[in-house]
C-alpha cells in the first residue's frame, strides 16, 4: 500500500484505525506527520463547528420530537343510527337528559291509555272521531324521531283533536245531543 492510498484512508476515521494503516504509519515518518496534522485540524474544526445548543432550545426540540413521535388521533367514526336515536331520546350519554325520556314515556303511556279508553267507549257506543285513529296508525308505523323531539306539543295537539272528535261525536246522529236534535221537537 502506497503513501497516497494511506493519505486518502486517513481522511476517514474508520479507515484510519485499520491495522494495515497503523502498520504503515509506524514505518513511514511522512504519513505519520500527515496523520498528526490531520488529527489536529480535524479536532479544531470539530470544536469550532459543533456547538452545544442552549438548554431551553434542547428542551423545546425534545418536546417537539416527542409530540411528533406520538401517534396521531384518528377521528372517531360518526355514531351509529341507534346511538343517535338514544341520544335524541335522552337515554344515552348524560343523566341530565333522562328526565326528558321519562316524560316522553309517560306521555306516550298516557296517550295509549287514553286511546284505549276511547276504543272501549266506542265499542259501547260508536262515535265519529274523524281521522285520529288513522293519524295514530301513521304515527305508530313511521319513524317518530321528529315527533318525539316535540312530544309535549304533539300530545297537546292529539288531545285537542281528540276533544274535537268527541264534540263531533256528541253532535252526530249517534251522539246523545245529536239524537235529541234528530228526533225533533217533542209534542
Amino acid at each position: 500500500m502506497g503513501c497516497d492510498e494511506i493519505s486518502a484512508l486517513l481522511l476517514t476515521p474508520e479507515a484510519a484505525a485499520a491495522p494495515r494503516v497503523q502498520r504503515h504509519l509506524a514505518l513511514c515518518v511522512g504519513c505519520a506527520r500527515f496523520s498528526r496534522q490531520w488529527a489536529a485540524l480535524d479536532n479544531a474544526v470539530h470544536a469550532a463547528v459543533l456547538v452545544q445548543p442552549p438548554a431551553d432550545l434542547q428542551a423545546r426540540l425534545h418536546n417537539l420530537a416527542r409530540a411528533a413521535a406520538r401517534p396521531r388521533r384518528v377521528a372517531a367514526p360518526p355514531p351509529s343510527w341507534w346511538r343517535q336515536l338514544a341520544e335524541r331520546l335522552g337515554v344515552g350519554g348524560q343523566s341530565a337528559q333522562r328526565p326528558s325520556f321519562a316524560r316522553a314515556v309517560a306521555g306516550l303511556v298516557l296517550a295509549v291509555a287514553g286511546w284505549q279508553m276511547v276504543g272501549w267507549v266506542q265499542t259501547v257506543q260508536p262515535m265519529v272521531v274523524g281521522d285520529v285513529p288513522y293519524a295514530l296508525q301513521v304515527l305508530a308505523v313511521t319513524p317518530a324521531l321528529g315527533y318525539l323531539s316535540d312530544l309535549p306539543g304533539n300530545m297537546v295537539s292529539l288531545a285537542g283533536w281528540s276533544v274535537v272528535g268527541g264534540i263531533a261525536w256528541l253532535l252526530s246522529e249517534a251522539g246523545p245531543i245529536g239524537r235529541r236534535f234528530m228526533r225533533g221537537p217533542t209534542d
